[in-house]
C-alpha cells in the first residue's frame, strides 16, 4: 500500500456509501488509519469524501445529500464515486434499516445475502402485482462478487463459533471521540425495545390546538417520539435475549425503495407481498439505487420497527452496529485479491450515461411535478380558458384600431405606465382585453426579462375573486413563468409553499404581496392586464391596486403621470366586419346571397350601434325570425328610425318580444333558462341546469324523460345565453344582461329564489339519498356522477330559501328525514374538487355526523324552516358528532335571525361547549360576527371568560382573528373579562394579534390598563418576539415605544427579537431594534447561534450586511458544534453571504471544517 501521503484517486479500492450523517460518522470512525483529502473535481455532485484505511485496503467514504434519502439519489452518488475514484472494485452499503422479521431486533444487523434467485436486494415498488396476489420482481442488485461473498462465509463461520470482532470495534469507536458529548450518543440505548402490534399507533398527547394556538418552538423540543403514551397493553411478547449477548446478525433479504415506512400494517402487508419471493428481513431506501452490475453488499443496522413508533434514538448504535460488521468483513477479505478483479468502473461505462440520463429525467420529472403541485396551491384559478374563450369570438380583422392607437403603443413599449380602458357596457372592453394579451404574449412571450399576467373578473365569481385570490393569481402567473425560462420556481415561492403546507395553512395578503415582490424584481418589465376590474367589490379592488401598483392613492391613480385614459369605443368598420361574419349564422338564408340587403344591414345596424357590439349583436339577432325582405327592411327601418335611442335597453327589449312570441312551451321554458342563469349562486354547468330544470313537485325521483336538451335550453332565450365550450358553463351573454333581465317584472327575484329553492328541496330529498351518508369513495363518487344537481342543491339550498317567504312541504319533508340530511351535509362539507382526492383518502368521512334538520336549517340560517322545526322538537340543544348545537351553527355562520329566534326559544342552552370546548360566543367572536356576539352578551348568559380546551377565551379567538369590534364589545361587556389572561400555552391576546400583524387588536389591547405589553409565553417568549418573528414592522414600532418592553428579552431557547428578526429576513425590524440600543448583538441560543449565525443560515444578505456594519457583532462566533456563520453560509450554498463574510476584516476561514458541519441536524 502506498504511503498516504502519496495516494492518488486511483488507489482506492473500495466504495463505502452512507445515506445519513449518522452513518457517515459511525464508518469515519471505524478506520483504521485516516489519509489527507484529495482534490474533487469540479464535475463531482457528491459533496465531499473521507479517505482512510482497513485491514489494508484503500477506503473512500461519501454520504448522499442532505434530504436526499432514497434509490435515485444513491445511484448518483455511486456513479459520481467511481467516475472519481476508477480503481473502485465493489462497493458497501453501510447504515441503518428497518425490521420487518419477527425476531430481527433492534440493535442487530441484518446483511443481504442471495438466496435461490435472488440477489440480496429487491426493489419493492419496482415490481409488479400478478393474479392471486402473487409478486414479481423488476429491479434488484446484481450478486456481490464472489470473492466477497466467500469472505462472508469465512466470517459468518467465525460467528458462529462465537468469535465476533464488532464489540471490540464498537468499544475502539468509542474511544475516537474527542468528546465523550457526543461518544455517549453511539452507546447501545438503554430504552426499552418494544414491538407493538402492527394496528396499534402511536400516541402523541402534546398542547396543540389545530385552530392556530401552537407553538412551534415547544414542538421543536417536546417528546413526540417518546411511546410513554402508548397502549403497552398492545406490545408483542417476545423471548427475552441473553443480556449481554450483543448484536445479532442475520442473512438474507432486504427490500428497498422510495418511501419512508412508518404503517405497521402496510409494513406487513410489504412482507405478505413480497412472500414469494423470499423472506425479506429489512426495508430501507437506497440500496436499490445501486442495481444492474454494481458489486455491492448491503449491511443494514437495525433502527426501528418500520412503524408510527419509529424515531431515531436507536440510530446512532445502529449504524455503529452495522460499520462494525463491515470492518470485520473487510479482515476476510484480501487486498491482492480485490486489486486482481475487474474495476467496476469498466462495467458501468455506458449503464452511467444511461443512469445519468435516467437521474436527470426523473429529478426533472419530480421537481416540475412539485412545482405544478405548488403552483395549482397558492390559486387553483386558471383564467386560460376565458383567454382562449374570448379570443375566440374576436372577429378577425376588428380592433385593429386599439393596436395601432398611440395610447396602446406608448403603453406597450414605454415602461411603467398604466394604461385605463373604460366604455359602455357591450362596447367590447373584454374581446379588447383578449386581444391585447394576444398581443403582449406575441411581443414578449418568449423573453425571459419581460413577465405577463392577465385576470378576468367575473361578476357571478365575486366571493372567490378577493384581493387576496386577484394578487395570488398574479404571482402563480408570473412564477410558472419564471420556471418556463428557469426550469424551476422561485425558490421564494416555494420557501412560502413549505412553511404552509408544514402548518396546513394559507398565505395572508402580505405574505403573497411580499412573495410577489420577490418574484417581480426577477423581471426587468411587467405587463399586468385585467378585465372588468369595476365588477370586483370595491374594497378588493382598492387593497388589489394597492398592492399591485407603486401608489398610494387609487382614486386618482389615471390622473398621475405615467398613466394614460382611453375610451373603448368599436368604429363602424369594426362593427360590420362583426355583422359581416354572423350574417349566415343568425339570418335566414334568403339574406345570404343579396349583396345588396347584406350591405343594408350592416349599415344601419352599424349605425344603431353606435360602437357598442352588444346592441349589434342583439339587433342581428332580433332579426331571426324575419322571413321576407319587406319585414327586414322594416325592422332595420324602425332600428334606425330610433337613431341614438336604440341603447341596448331597447336591444334587450326586442330581444324579449322575440322571446315572447315563442310558442308558450318554448317561452315557458326561456324564462326558466333566464331566471335560473340569472339568479342562480354561482354558474352553473349544462348538466347541473338540464337537471335543475327537470324536477318536478311531488317526486320522489328524477325522471330522465323531461331533461331540456342543451341546444334547446340556449336557442330559445334568442342569444341571451350561451355556453362556454371549454368548461360547458352556461352564461349570460354580458354581465349588462344580468342587469336587465333582474328588473324585469316577470323575472323577479322573489320569484325565481323560490323556485330555486323549491327544486333544491325536492332534489335534496329524493328516495335516492334515503340511504344516508356514503360508506365508501366509490359510492360517493357514484351519488356526485348520477345526480349532477346534488352538488348544487345541498351547496346553496340555504342561500335561496332565506330569501324565500314560504318554503315548500318537500323542502319541511326532506328536513324531517335525518339520513337525508347527513346525506346533503357530507355533499356540502367534501371538498369541492373531490375528484382530485384518491380512493385511499377516507375524505367522505369528514363531516358532522348525526346532523338533523335543526342543525341544518342554523348552519344555512333558513328562519322560517328552523322556526317550524322549533315547534315540535323535544330539545332545542341537540349535538352533532362535532358537539355543536343549532345556535352555534347559527352563531359561527353570522345568521342574526336565526340566533334571535333561538334565543327566544324555551330551553336553548347559550354556553354549550362543542368538542374543542367551544361556545357560541367563541365562534361567532373568531367569525367577526359583532351583531350575533352582542346579541349573546345582551343576555348575560353567555360567559366571554370561558375557555376551550386550550384555555382560550372569545377574545383570544377575536384578537387572533384581527376582529377589532368584537374585542372591543367583549372588553366592554357586563360581565369581567381579564384581557391579559394567559392560555395553556401561556398566549395572552396580544400575543396573538401581534403574532398575527392585526395592528388594530393590538392598539386596542395595549390601551387596556390590564394588558402588559412585555408578556411572555410558556416557553418565554415575547409579544415583540413574536410580532418580529413574522416580520410585522409596525407593530414592533408599536410595541417598542412602550415604556414596558425589554427589547432584548430572553425565551427558553436563548432567542431574542433581533434573533427572530434575523431569522425572519426583515432590515426594517432588524433596524429598529439595533435603534434602541439595548440589543446584545451576539446573544446566543441554546444552540449557541447568534442573528447574525441566523441571518447567514437563512441566506439574509442585507441582514448580515447591518449587522455587520455596527461594528459590534462577533463574525467569529462558534455555536456549540464549533461552527461559525461562515462555515454555515458555505455548508448551505449562500454564496453571496459567503462572499460579504470574507471580505469582514478578522474573519477566521475555516474552511476545512465545513464537512462535517454540513451533516450536522441545524441549528434549530
Amino acid at each position: 500500500m502506498a504511503s498516504s501521503n502519496k495516494l492518488t484517486h486511483d488507489d482506492y479500492t473500495v466504495g463505502w456509501v452512507s445515506a445519513l450523517p449518522v452513518e457517515l460518522t459511525a464508518a469515519m470512525k471505524m478506520l483504521d488509519e485516516t489519509h489527507p483529502k484529495l482534490p474533487i473535481p469540479k464535475d463531482d455532485t457528491n459533496r465531499g469524501y473521507e479517505f482512510g484505511s482497513i485491514a489494508g485496503h484503500n477506503v473512500v467514504l461519501t454520504c448522499l445529500p442532505a434530504g436526499g434519502i432514497g434509490t435515485t439519489p444513491a445511484t448518483a452518488a455511486a456513479i459520481q464515486m467511481v467516475r472519481t475514484f476508477r480503481s473502485i472494485r465493489f462497493g458497501l452499503m453501510v447504515g441503518v434499516g428497518a425490521s420487518v422479521g419477527r425476531d430481527v431486533r433492534l440493535g442487530d444487523v441484518v446483511v443481504s445475502t442471495p438466496e435461490d434467485n435472488n440477489p440480496g436486494v429487491i426493489q419493492w415498488d419496482f415490481g409488479k402485482a400478478e393474479d392471486g396476489g402473487n409478486f414479481r420482481k423488476t429491479g434488484s442488485l446484481d450478486k456481490p462478487p464472489g470473492f466477497l461473498l466467500t469472505a462472508l462465509n469465512f466470517l459468518r463461520a467465525k460467528h458462529n463459533s462465537g468469535d465476533s470482532r464488532i464489540e471490540e470495534y464498537l468499544d475502539e469507536m468509542l474511544g475516537k471521540f474527542k468528546s465523550r458529548e457526543f461518544a455517549v450518543k453511539y452507546l447501545k440505548p438503554s430504552s426499552e425495545d418494544v414491538l407493538f402490534r402492527a394496528k396499534s399507533a402511536h400516541v402523541i398527547k402534546r398542547p396543540t390546538d389545530s385552530d392556530g394556538g401552537t407553538d412551534r418552538e415547544e414542538d421543536e423540543e417536546s417528546s413526540d417520539e417518546s411511546c410513554q403514551f402508548c397502549d403497552k397493553t398492545k406490545v408483542v411478547k417476545r423471548k427475552c435475549r441473553e443480556p449481554g449477548s450483543g448484536a445479532k446478525v442475520h442473512y438474507g433479504l432486504i427490500a428497498s425503495g422510495n418511501r419512508v415506512i412508518k404503517d405497521a400494517v402496510f409494513r406487513d402487508e410489504l412482507k405478505g407481498f413480497l412472500k414469494p419471493v423470499g423472506k425479506v428481513l429489512s426495508i430501507e431506501m437506497e440500496a436499490a439505487g445501486l442495481m444492474d452490475n454494481f458489486p455491492c453488499l448491503v449491511i443494514r443496522g437495525i433502527c426501528d420497527y418500520a412503524d408510527s413508533h419509529k424515531n431515531k434514538t436507536w440510530q446512532p448504535y445502529a449504524a455503529a452496529v452495522a460499520a462494525a460488521f463491515a470492518k470485520d468483513l473487510l479482515q476476510y477479505v484480501q487486498p491482492k485479491v480485490v486489486e486482481a478483479e475487474e474495476r467496476i468502473i469498466s462495467k458501468l461505462e455506458q449503464i452511467v450515461k444511461q443512469v445519468e440520463s435516467d437521474t436527470a429525467t426523473a429529478r426533472l420529472r419530480s421537481e416540475e411535478q412539485k412545482d405544478l403541485q405548488i403552483l395549482e396551491w397558492i390559486t387553483p384559478f386558471n383564467y386560460g380558458h376565458q383567454q382562449s374563450h374570448h379570443l375566440k369570438k374576436h372577429q378577425p380583422g376588428t380592433g385593429e384600431w386599439f393596436l395601432s392607437s398611440i395610447e396602446f403603443k406608448t403603453w406597450i413599449e414605454a415602461g411603467g405606465q398604466t394604461l385605463f380602458c373604460h366604455g359602455n357596457p357591450g362596447s367590447g372592453k373584454t374581446i379588447m382585453t383578449s386581444i391585447a394579451i394576444d398581443e403582449v404574449k406575441s411581443h414578449f412571450g418568449n423573453n425571459a426579462s419581460v413577465g405577463i399576467a392577465y385576470i378576468y373578473c367575473d361578476y357571478l365569481e365575486i366571493n372567490q375573486q378577493q384581493a387576496d385570490d386577484l394578487l395570488s393569481s398574479v404571482l402563480k402567473q408570473l412564477a410558472q413563468r419564471s420556471m418556463k425560462f428557469a426550469s424551476s420556481l422561485p425558490e421564494n415561492v416555494k420557501s412560502l409553499y413549505d412553511r404552509h403546507q408544514h402548518e396546513g395553512t394559507r398565505p395572508g395578503l402580505e405574505e403573497i404581496s411580499t412573495s410577489l415582490e420577490s418574484v417581480a424584481s426577477a423581471y426587468h418589465r411587467i405587463f399586468i392586464l385585467i378585465d372588468g376590474l369595476d365588477e370586483a367589490d370595491k374594497g378588493c379592488r382598492t387593497k388589489f391596486l394597492r398592492k399591485i401598483l407603486p401608489i398610494p392613492d387609487i382614486i386618482s391613480i389615471f390622473e398621475k403621470s405615467g398613466s394614460t385614459e382611453m375610451e373603448i369605443r368599436a368604429d363602424d368598420e369594426d362593427v360590420q366586419r362583426y355583422i359581416e361574419g354572423h350574417i349566415e349564422e343568425y339570418l335566414p338564408t334568403f339574406v345570404h346571397h343579396d349583396q345588396e340587403l347584406r350591405q343594408l344591414i350592416k349599415t344601419k345596424i352599424s349605425e344603431a350601434a353606435s360602437g357598442v357590439f352588444l346592441i349589434a349583436y342583439l339587433s342581428l339577432r332580433a332579426l331571426g325570425d324575419k322571413h321576407s325582405r319587406k319585414d327586414l327592411k322594416t325592422e332595420l327601418n324602425d332600428l334606425h328610425d330610433r337613431g341614438p335611442s336604440c341603447n341596448r335597453s331597447r336591444a334587450y327589449d326586442k330581444t324579449m318580444d322575440l322571446i315572447n312570441r315563442q310558442q308558450e312551451g318554448w317561452r315557458k321554458l326561456a324564462r326558466r333558462v333566464l331566471g335560473w342563469v340569472t339568479y342562480a349562486e354561482r354558474p352553473m354547468t349544462a348538466l347541473e341546469l338540464q337537471h335543475a330544470l327537470a324536477v318536478e313537485s311531488n317526486t320522489s325521483e328524477m325522471d330522465a324523460e323531461n331533461l331540456t336538451s342543451v341546444e334547446d335550453m340556449i336557442s330559445v332565450t334568442a342569444g341571451l345565453v350561451m355556453m362556454e365550450k371549454e368548461t360547458n358553463i352556461i352564461r349570460l351573454v354580458h354581465f349588462s344582461t344580468r342587469e336587465y333581465l333582474r328588473n324585469r317584472e316577470e323575472l323577479s327575484a322573489e320569484a325565481f329564489d323560490s323556485e330555486i329553492a323549491k327544486m333544491c328541496g325536492i332534489y335534496l330529498g329524493f328516495a335516492t339519498f334515503a340511504s344516508g351518508a356514503c360508506n365508501s369513495h366509490d359510492e360517493f363518487l357514484e351519488r356526485m356522477e348520477s345526480n349532477p344537481f346534488y352538488r348544487y342543491a345541498s351547496h346553496n339550498w340555504g342561500h335561496h330559501a332565506r330569501r324565500t317567504p314560504h318554503l315548500c312541504h318537500e323542502a319541511m319533508a326532506f328536513l324531517d328525514c335525518q339520513p337525508k340530511v347527513e346525506a346533503s351535509v357530507q355533499a356540502l362539507f367534501v371538498d369541492t374538487d373531490w375528484r382530485r382526492w384518491p380512493s385511499s383518502y377516507d375524505y367522505y368521512k369528514y363531516f358532522p355526523h348525526q346532523s338533523g334538520g335543526l342543525h341544518l336549517a342554523a348552519r344555512l340560517g333558513v328562519e322560517q324552516a328552523l322556526a317550524m322545526l322549533l315547534q315540535h322538537c323535544e330539545d332545542p340543544n341537540p349535538q352533532d358528532s362535532y358537539g355543536n348545537t343549532p345556535l352555534s351553527l347559527a352563531a359561527d355562520g353570522g345568521h342574526e335571525a336565526a340566533v334571535k329566534l333561538l334565543l327566544a326559544t324555551d330551553g336553548v342552552e347559550i354556553d354549550v361547549r362543542n368538542v374543542r370546548r367551544r361556545t357560541p360566543l367563541h365562534e361567532a367572536a373568531q367569525r367577526g360576527h359583532k351583531v350575533i356576539v352582542k346579541l349573546l352578551l345582551d343576555t348575560e348568559r353567555a360567559e366571554p371568560q370561558r375557555r376551550h380546551n386550550y384555555g382560550q377565551m372569545s377574545l383570544n379567538r377575536a384578537a387572533e382573528e384581527g376582529r377589532t369590534a368584537v374585542g372591543r364589545l367583549l372588553l366592554a361587556s357586563c360581565r369581567p373579562v381579564k384581557a391579559d389572561l394567559k392560555d395553556e400555552l401561556g398566549r395572552t391576546p396580544l400575543s396573538y394579534a401581534a403574532e398575527e400583524g392585526h395592528k388594530d387588536v393590538v392598539e386596542l389591547l395595549l390601551d387596556n390598563c390590564q394588558v402588559y405589553a412585555d408578556s411572555y409565553n410558556k416557553v418565554g417568549r415575547t409579544v415583540l418576539s413574536d410580532a418580529a418573528g413574522k416580520g410585522h414592522r409596525d407593530i414592533v414600532q408599536l410595541l417598542l415605544s412602550n415604556s414596558h418592553v425589554h427589547a432584548d428579552s430572553v425565551d427558553k431557547w436563548g432567542r431574542t427579537p433581533l434573533s427572530y428578526a434575523a431569522k425572519k429576513g426583515d432590515e426594517g425590524i432588524v433596524n429598529l431594534l439595533l435603534a434602541t440600543g439595548q440589543v446584545n448583538l451576539n446573544a446566543k441560543d441554546k444552540n449557541g447561534v447568534t442573528p447574525l449565525g441566523y441571518a447567514t443560515i437563512w441566506a439574509h444578505q442585507d441582514v448580515a450586511k447591518l449587522l455587520l456594519a455596527t461594528g459590534q457583532v462577533d463574525v467569529n462566533s462558534k455555536d456549540k458544534y464549533g461552527y461559525t456563520p461562515l462555515i454555515y453560509a458555505t455548508v448551505w450554498g449562500h454564496q453571496d453571504v459567503v462572499e460579504l463574510l470574507r471580505a469582514y476584516p478578522g474573519i477566521e476561514d475555516l474552511e476545512e471544517e465545513c464537512n462535517g458541519a454540513g451533516n450536522q441536524e441545524g441549528s434549530e
